[in-house]
């Protein structure tokens, strides 16, 4: 869609009118170098570490509370050898909503992580990084002439088309895994309720059953 927008943009502008020269190429080349190239750059940087850090974060708090509930269960243990058995030691309780709780944190975390695709959009951010150095690189580089800016500019366009691709894959993916939990839901309760259905049902052995 894309695509058609930028089409139906250059339909409705006509065909271009007027020569372009040497100012016009410089001109072109200095706001993509000092502009356009830069911007991308900036944006790419700070997602390349916001999402590096969120995922480096989660990750750490993911280990925390499963190094965690090792800890209490070891402790627990522990305290039920000293005390003669499991039901002496007063903090029963409060361990096992520990143990209860730490690893479904644990699994949360881990299954935000891998809905969120964080470690595919921080190795995205970092190719599409390196990939813009490369173009501007090569429009400073290259002679100011139209064929060598018009390259560039398509290779630009080409990566930009790219990232936006795969943030719609992203979007795509994310939306078509919540549908299918949303599915497996429905389809579990349903199929609890026709199971508690057949067991709330009258069981007749044959015929109707003694009678009083």
């Amino acid at each position: 869609w894309i695509d058609w927008y930028v089409q139906r943009m250059a339909h409705a502008l006509g065909p271009p009118q007027g020569t372009i020269d040497a100012a016009s190429i410089a001109a072109a080349a200095d706001h993509l170098t000092e502009v356009e190239i830069p911007e991308q750059i900036d944006y790419h940087r700070g997602a390349f570490r916001q999402l590096g850090l969120l995922q480096q974060r989660l990750s750490v708090a993911a280990h925390a509370a499963l190094m965690a509930a090792l800890g209490v269960a070891v402790l627990l243990v522990i305290a039920a050898l000293r005390a003669g058995t499991l039901d002496a030691v007063g903090w029963k309780p409060f361990a096992i909503a520990l143990l209860a709780v730490l690893p479904t944190t644990m699994t949360s975390l881990n299954g935000l992580r891998v809905d969120a695709d964080l470690a595919r959009l921080v190795e995205r951010s970092a190719q599409t990084f390196g990939l813009l150095f490369r173009v501007r690189r090569n429009i400073l580089a290259s002679p100011a002439d139209y064929d060598h800016l018009l390259s560039n500019m398509q290779r630009l366009a080409s990566i930009l088309r790219d990232e936006l691709d795969e943030w719609r894959f992203v979007i795509e993916s994310r939306r078509y895994r919540g549908r299918q939990r949303r599915i497996g839901r429905r389809k579990s309760f349903l199929r609890r309720f026709y199971d508690l259905r057949k067991r709330l049902e009258p069981r007749r052995s044959g015929g109707d059953g003694p009678r009083t």
